[in-house]
């Protein structure tokens, strides 16, 4: 279990510098990935605007967070429980995931991610967020 941890915690603040490291490299110099959905086809993909978001969050900017990608605050709350919830079955079994059913909670989500994808490319979304 002690060798668990270590591993455990070395692989969060690896995962945790290179995250950092991105977005300070980003900040910098303006430059990041590119998004082959966005470079071939000039769409917007579901995580189009997530780096933005997510450097929005760090400077607690929750209307640019919401403005680069509306579905960001969702993204983050599904990649951390997804992040422990790997965390947890690999401290338990030893195994980095669960040979169990794929959860009501991962199909939701990627459901929801797709159908943002595809509205976030139509005047509809546009519309609606005018009348909110």
């Amino acid at each position: 279990m002690k060798k668990r941890i270590v591993t455990l915690s070395a692989v969060c603040l690896a995962a945790l510098a290179l995250a950092v490291g991105y977005l300070v490299l980003w900040r910098l110099t303006g430059y990041g990935l590119v998004c082959p959905i966005k470079h071939f086809l000039s769409l917007d993909c579901p995580g189009c605007g997530i780096t933005r978001a997510l450097y929005a969050l760090l400077t607690l900017d929750f209307r640019a967070m919401l403005s680069a990608n509306l579905l960001s605050p969702l993204t983050v709350v599904y990649c951390g429980t997804l992040a422990v919830r790997t965390g947890v079955t690999y401290l338990k079994t030893g195994r980095p995931y669960s040979s169990s059913k794929t959860s009501v909670f991962d199909i939701s989500f990627l459901v929801l991610f797709l159908l943002y994808g595809i509205l976030r490319n139509t005047p509809l979304l546009d519309s609606l967020l005018k009348g909110l």
